[in-house]
């Protein structure tokens, strides 16, 4: 048994990868091993595996993988089909979960999207979404430049044995459910700085003048004033450039240089 393995050039994500198919892999063998430990001759066993690996989000801050295959056995009338799916963050290598997708509460606004698509690739076919949570949906999605694929095997949703149905459903559809990290992933701003709580990134008014966060800032402080000849020149260049300073003053040395205060 020949086995290769999907490999994205990171630890972290290959590895992750690399159990996936392992897993996969011993699960055949069991079974298969079990078969021919009920018959007197070795059955015949087949299986195959396959992968597609994409990016998505802005300059390819995600990749996404489908694992999908089949296997049979001798006896069986038709091959089991199996599919797969896991996306990672390319820069820390961390597989994404339902959560990194999808907003909360995106289970039913998202069946119904799934049931209309369905309906309109499948539409000779009885299929319905009832008896399959979307629960887990990271499993079945594959992340594309321009939308979300999911996949679906005909024994959760058809009538009708049909191997894995699969959906095509752009982002735009999606916007309104999907979680606010992966909008943030989708957006021109990916990768550039983010205001913080209460920051909204545009000018304000302070102390009479207008601040722009935007830009860059330094704060200014002398300690140990003041002083008679150089804290005056320092106030001078202030006025002149219409900044501001903090001055942290000796106590002992306030009362003779009112002056200056």
């Amino acid at each position: 048994c020949a086995v290769y393995y999907p490999r994205l050039e990171n630890q972290a994500m290959d590895a992750i990868i690399e159990e996936k198919v392992n897993s996969k892999v011993a699960s055949f063998k069991e079974d298969a091993g079990n078969l021919a430990s009920q018959e007197s001759q070795q059955p015949h066993a087949w299986f195959f595996m396959d992968f597609r690996s994409v990016q998505a989000g802005t300059n390819g801050n995600i990749a996404s993988i489908r694992l999908f295959g089949w296997s049979r056995k001798a006896g069986e009338e038709a091959p089991q089909y199996f599919s797969e799916c896991l996306s990672f963050d390319i820069a820390s290598g961390r597989q994404l979960v339902d959560g990194d997708l999808f907003a909360d509460g995106y289970q039913q606004p998202l069946a119904e999207l799934c049931s209309a698509a369905l309906a309109e690739a499948y539409p000779d076919q009885q299929i319905s979404l009832e008896n399959c949570p979307l629960d887990g949906i990271a499993s079945r999605a594959l992340l594309t430049s321009s939308g979300i694929e999911l996949y679906f095997s005909s024994s959760e949703i058809a009538s009708a044995d049909l191997g894995i149905l699969s959906i095509s459903l752009s982002y735009e559809s999606l916007n309104a459910i999907l979680s606010k990290e992966m909008q943030y992933r989708l957006s021109e701003t990916y990768g550039q700085p983010q205001p913080g709580p209460g920051d909204d990134r545009k000018p304000f008014e302070s102390g009479g003048r207008m601040l722009d966060p935007s830009k860059p800032m330094i704060a200014l402080s002398f300690d140990d004033g003041p002083d008679s000849e150089v804290t005056p020149k320092i106030l001078d260049l202030l006025k002149q450039y219409d900044a501001r300073a903090t001055f942290c003053v000796v106590g002992n040395r306030v009362g003779s240089r009112k002056d200056v205060v």
